[in-house]
């Protein structure tokens, strides 16, 4: 999913961060919704593996002769051509392939439907599968509702197609409990006429470059001021910030943050950045604050990152602001983005042949004959090979985002996430607001995570 598209001024994106905004795909990307965050408990029981086990022996329904029809929940948007290309075009398509299952559309609100899973999960009143948020998963492969899919037939080929970083957003101690469908990351978006103005003949590429070039590019006072740099407090603004500096949030098994969120490096990231801001650099925690896109195409932020939607906003608010893309700068982790998108999940509540006939589903919804379709109206491939398909290079914007996407990384997969979310973005609004020191505040915050991680 994707942050959402709505920009905040600095007072209200601290405030956002504190309640957990929730976003991703096609209608609002990002982070996992707050009010999931702790309520899931239990780890996976043993029946999960099995049901799917029996589910990659069935016969597929179509094979057998079997009629079966699957519900599939989703939040494509329905107020754009999102949910009549996948009710016209992709459904259709997979039941002429498939001619025994049919496919029950159910499209869902965005604002609540991660909530909408946990009561559903509650009760047993789940669908044969969903296109759910990727911060989502863990939280349900805790609960033990999903099928785990490394043991059904051809699972391994389908994860070789995908990108890495998406891919790891279906991983729930070491299992994985379903597959990315749809993808996204933020690069660098410029104004080129300020850059050009100050001298700056091209985007930086790496952080030394980035630093130098926000000297700059900022100026003024009040009202007048302008920023080399615009973000946000959480880690869908600040991971690719602090990983490509060298930092990390949690370990690698993402059982502890203390040594990794106050780590050595990830402090000085945060450092670096409020120092940024003390000298009027980069903004993003004033009050008064534009939006990204408003501030960027108004020339008060000569650079912001942002997902692929911008092009799409940019071009209908602002039809003649000319900006362009560039990869994220690189320092000493690499130029790493951030992973957005949905994932494909079955639900063990279901039986074998109706998990049978769903996994005939997910497979083709990874097909390039889907892929290109729901690419067609606005959805980004997770297919790493589809970024030489003729039909997905002429959507040239999404070109950046694909070359993003090779070394993009996915926030922690752990179903605390939302509330270790909240405690870095705090953390580092105090650090901006001058209410603490860098080190003292994470490490705080790696403290209250290590406690949640830590919860069974």
């Amino acid at each position: 999913m994707k942050k959402t598209k709505v920009y905040t001024t600095a007072t209200t994106l601290v405030l956002a961060s504190a309640i957990g905004l929730t976003g991703c795909g096609g209608n609002n990307n990002g982070n996992a919704n707050n009010a999931a965050s702790g309520s899931a408990s239990g780890d996976a029981p043993a029946s999960a593996s099995s049901t799917a086990s029996s589910a990659a022996s069935s016969a597929a329904p179509a094979a057998s002769g079997k009629k079966i029809e699957i519900t599939f929940w989703n939040t494509y948007n329905q107020t754009s051509t999102e949910t009549k290309q996948l009710q016209e075009v992709v459904i259709p398509a997979f039941e002429k392939a498939h001619p025994n299952i049919k496919v029950k559309n159910v499209p869902m609100p965005t604002e609540s439907f991660n909530q909408k899973l946990l009561v559903s999960a509650a009760g047993a009143q789940l669908p044969d599968a969903a296109r759910i948020d990727i911060v989502m998963t863990p939280q349900l492969a805790k609960l033990g509702t999903l099928v785990e899919q490394d043991g059904l037939d051809g699972f391994d080929e389908l994860k070789s197609k995908v990108f890495p970083g998406p891919l790891s957003t279906n991983v729930y101690k070491g299992k994985t409990y379903g597959i990315p469908l749809d993808t996204n990351t933020k690069v660098l978006l410029y104004n080129p006429d300020m850059l050009s103005k100050a001298g700056i003949e091209a985007p930086p590429k790496t952080m030394d470059e980035f630093v130098d070039a926000l000297g700059k590019l900022s100026g003024g006072k009040g009202s007048s001021a302008t920023f080399g740099y615009q973000f946000g407090v959480d880690l869908w603004w600040l991971g690719p910030w602090v990983w490509s500096n060298g930092g990390q949030i949690l370990n690698e098994d993402l059982t502890k943050a203390t040594g990794y969120m106050n780590g050595e490096k990830t402090v000085a990231a945060i450092e670096k950045l409020a120092q940024l801001g003390k000298e009027g650099k980069v903004t993003g925690f004033h009050n008064g604050d534009l939006g990204g896109t408003d501030g960027l195409a108004k020339g008060k932020y000569a650079m912001i990152d942002d997902g692929p939607w911008a092009f799409d906003v940019l071009k209908k608010q602002y039809p003649n602001f000319k900006f362009e893309a560039a990869p994220y700068p690189a320092g000493e982790g690499g130029s790493i983005g951030v992973v957005g998108g949905e994932n494909f999940v079955m639900f063990n509540t279901s039986d074998a042949d109706h998990q049978a006939a769903a996994y005939e589903f997910e497979k083709f919804m990874l097909s390039d004959e889907a892929q290109v379709a729901m690419a067609k109206v606005g959805q980004m491939p997770v297919v790493a090979s589809l970024a030489d398909n003729p039909d997905i290079k002429a959507i040239t914007y999404f070109a950046p985002f694909l070359e993003q996407l090779k070394t993009a990384q996915g926030r922690p997969s752990t179903p605390a996430y939302s509330q270790i979310d909240k405690f870095f973005s705090d953390a580092v609004s105090k650090v901006m607001l001058g209410k603490s020191t860098t080190q003292e505040a994470l490490d705080e915050a790696a403290k209250q995570s290590d406690a949640v991680l830590a919860q069974p």
